[in-house]
């Protein structure tokens, strides 16, 4: 992710050609800080495995909140 000069991982995620999908609520109503999900294919963010330290994360999980160096 770093390699690619992205600031959150979803800016990295997005030069990736099998992440078709856009991340969403990135900025929330109210300006503050949203969430990104990760759309793997085209499958949606509810059908994409997110593992966390190879244990499966909950059904939806931000990834701007995981450090751009944990990311392999």
């Amino acid at each position: 992710m770093i390699e690619f000069g992205a600031n959150t991982p979803a800016e990295g995620l997005r030069q990736l050609p099998s992440f078709v999908g856009t991340t969403s609520n990135e900025n929330d109503s109210n300006g503050g800080n949203g969430s990104a999900e990760v759309n793997l294919r085209g499958y949606g963010a509810e059908n994409t495995l997110t593992l966390i330290n190879g244990r499966r994360a909950f059904s939806f999980e931000d990834i701007n909140a995981l450090a751009l160096g944990a990311i392999d």
